[in-house]
This record gives structure tokens, sequence and C-alpha cells, in this order.
């Protein structure tokens, strides 16, 4: 049974709560919101978020958690998608590094589940992995589990099957500051999520990120961000001779894209999203639209109810775009997520 409505997972599971806002797409951050209305009940005061601020761990309760739905996953023969830390950045670097070491330990604890690990600092990676191998118990199995799975990934082995990883993307900025760091992480999944979505993004002619090619980059920095994908047949078998159980994958292999909701929410120019569906269309890779968010085109009205329309005509303020678009406040749960009368609900093939 699902405990989130976000469409494109299945379950979200905490293991701390709090984070520093570092773009754009932080600004009306629902995660602090939420802790303003949750947060007392279960840490005794409400986080607060910022630098310097201190995390709450939900440790055991997670991993508790987590055992339950992996458990119940063998029992249904299902694969449920597990969202990681909805309500912080596991690649947050002011975090205590025993709190990700005992993540990665429940994830390699939990193979039935496949866990979405979505990040804005995908420049962590390395150096937060790096520091996680010093705090297993290797005195355990768990430990000795964890310990091994994580070192085979950090040297660029097999990345554990049951991860995928993603970054945030909300605008090109961002696209070109966090892709190539995501690329470099070998993980049989990689995603975007483009949500908020607060400008254009050109993934194709830029990177060519989608199908795992480059356009415009120069031979040596190509190979250093795309060709993740190994070539180290060297006894001449066929078969790569550092990962028997199967290479990294290279490039991003779905994109997840949505406007913004809550209060304080901006709009999405329409464009933006079909930009990102024909861009992934050409290149072969699902799209996943989550949500118009709170702002709906107004020449968009055919694909919207009746009774919306009519409230839409008397009630909701409506905003302007730079090119003359004019975007209606209709509310999320009015909003929908067709795009262009359609439904897109792509997931990766694992």
């Amino acid at each position: 049974m699902q405990n989130t409505n976000i469409e494109w997972t299945d379950h979200t599971l905490n293991f701390w709560w709090g984070c520093t806002k570092v773009s754009p797409a932080c600004t009306h951050c629902y995660a602090e919101t939420v802790a303003k209305v949750f947060g007392k009940r279960l840490f005794g005061t409400v986080p607060t978020w910022g630098a310097g601020q201190p995390r709450f761990q939900r440790l055991e309760a997670a991993r508790k958690e987590a055992l339950a739905l992996n458990k119940k996953a063998i029992k249904t023969g299902t694969r449920p998608r597990v969202f990681v830390n909805s309500m912080s950045d596991w690649l947050d670097a002011e975090v205590p590094i025993e709190w990700l070491a005992y993540l990665l330990e429940t994830i390699h604890l939990c193979p039935n589940l496949d866990f979405q690990l979505l990040t804005k600092r995908p420049e962590n990676w390395f150096s937060r992995v790096n520091k996680v191998s010093g705090c297993y118990n290797l005195e355990t199995a768990e430990g000795k589990l964890a310990w091994g799975k994580t070192a085979e990934w950090y040297i660029g082995g097999t990345p554990p099957p049951n991860v995928w990883i993603g970054t945030t993307v909300e605008d090109q900025t961002r696209a070109d500051q966090r892709i190539p760091h995501l690329l470099l992480i070998p993980a049989r999944i990689r995603f975007l999520s483009c949500e908020p979505l607060l400008n254009s993004i050109n993934l194709l002619d830029l990177y060519k990120p989608l199908g795992g090619h480059s356009i415009g980059q120069t031979a040596e920095r190509a190979k250093k961000l795309y060709a993740l994908g190994c070539e180290r047949d060297h006894d001449g078998d066929g078969n790569c001779d550092r990962h028997p159980s199967g290479c990294p994958k290279a490039g991003i292999h779905w994109v997840i894209a949505g406007g913004e909701s809550g209060g304080p929410a901006r709009p999405t120019h329409p464009g933006w999203f079909r930009s990102l569906r024909n861009q992934c269309a050409a290149a072969n890779v699902p799209f996943h639209f989550k949500q118009w968010g709170e702002w709906y085109p107004q020449n968009e009205w055919g694909f919207l109810p009746a009774e919306t329309i009519d409230r839409a005509r008397t009630k909701y303020p409506g905003q302007k775009l730079s090119d003359g678009t004019l975007m209606l406040r209709v509310g999320s749960d009015s909003t929908g997520r067709q795009l262009d009368g359609h439904l897109h609900d792509q997931f990766p093939t694992v």
C-alpha cells in the first residue's frame, strides 16, 4: 500500500529531516512547510532549515519501515519504488556521515526494493561515499555486506542494482552544474527531476546525455562524462572484466517534469514542458509528467473539466508570461496531469 501521493514512486522513506536551500527550486520548499506542520509532533521541536541548523534523525524507524516493505515485497512478488529522504537531501554535507552509512546499509539489506535517491548536491557523491567506509561495523554480517557493496560501488564497480540516482534541474544553469556530476556516478538508473520547472532546459543540443552521447564537447571531456558503459573486455571473451553482472549504463535514463504547487507557486510555461517531452521522445528516454502545479495555461482549457473552466473564468487570477501566454491559478487539485490531453506515465526499464 502506498504512503505517498507522489506519482512516480510507491513509498517515501525519511532517515532524517532538515536541509539548507541551495538553488531557486528550494525557494518555496515543500519539505520546510511540512516540517512546520508536523515537525514538533515528531521531534519535539520544529526543524529549522538553513546552514548550521540541526538535522533530525529517525534512522531506526526508517530501517524498520524499509525492512517491512522488503518483507512484503518478497511475499507479494512485487518490487516497490521507494523515494528516500523527501524531507532532506541524502548528500547534504552537514549531515553526520554515520547517518549516510546507516542509510546505505539499510539499502543493501533490502534488495527487493528500488531506492530512488534524489539530490541537489550530486557533486558531493564521491567525497561523502568515500567517508562512509570507516563507519561500518565489520563484526556484523550487515556491516560486512554494506562495506563490501559500498566499497565496490565507490571504486567504479557494479553499482547497487536496487539504487536509482537522480538530481533536480529546474533551469539551464542547474542542468549545466549538476548533470555532469550525476553522469559520473555509477548507477543502474540515472534520472532528472525537472520540478519545479522554472525555465526552459536544453538537454539534447548541449549535452546529449539522454542517449549517452555528446555534442560540442572535446573527445577527452566526452569520454569522461559519457563513456560510463565500460570497454573493459581485456581478454576478448565479449564480457566486461570489471562488471560481470552488467556495466553501468551511460547517460540519463528517465526524466520527470512538473510545475510548482503551494501558496507562492511560480507558473511554468507550457512550452518548457513540451520541449522536455519532445527531447525525451527524440532520445527514446521515458518521460513522466508529474503535474502542472498551481498554474494552468488559458489556451489549454479544453482539456479541463467544465466546472473547472467555469470557476476559472470568474474566480482565478491570471499571470502573463513574457511571450503573452496567460496562466491561470486554478490550483494543483484541478490542473491535473495531462499535457496536450495525454498522460505521460513512463518509467525506465530496469
